[in-house]
């Protein structure tokens, strides 16, 4: 019998279906494709996340400015300044406008952000010495400056 060389790798007649190669392939494509997907949906729900958060903070810094019209001194930097807030009815009033989300009836002691955090107040800590909104930002860590959103009026 002659000895003739292979000149190509067909497969033999009736066998059908991807190599392990060919899977393999389609898998890291996948997963690649996936991965880009799954980062660029993170930095988009950050932004949302952000810019919900700043419009929260607008209304909260807008009753603060109500409050100040009103008692002519900003609230106090204790524990119940939402409480001293509250006390004025146009304040109270810009305060209700936010969602259950950063105002929830349960819990009238606190506001939160975007991602479900306690949001800081500060009486000077804003330009000027003007009052300041902080939030920890996704990691509820509002030391940590690179992630945190602030709001100064």
């Amino acid at each position: 019998m002659p000895i003739t060389p292979r000149t190509s790798r067909k497969r033999p007649a009736g066998s059908s279906g991807f190599t392990l190669v060919e899977l393999l392939a389609v898998m890291l494509i996948l997963a690649i494709l996936i991965t880009l997907v799954l980062g660029a949906s993170k930095l988009l729900f950050s932004d949302v996340h952000s810019t919900e958060t700043q419009a929260s903070m607008q209304v909260i810094m807008a009753a603060i400015t109500a409050y100040h019209d009103v008692v002519k001194d900003y609230p106090a930097q204790t524990d119940d300044w939402i409480s001293q807030l509250a006390s004025v009815q146009k304040s109270r009033d810009l305060i209700a406008k936010l969602g259950e989300k950063v105002w929830s009836a349960e819990n009238r002691k606190e506001f939160r952000d975007a991602w479900g955090n306690k949001i800081k107040y500060t009486r000077s800590g804003g330009l000027a010495g003007a009052p300041g909104l902080i939030s920890g930002g996704p990691d509820g860590d509002h030391s940590t400056e690179e992630d945190n959103v602030r709001y100064n009026r």
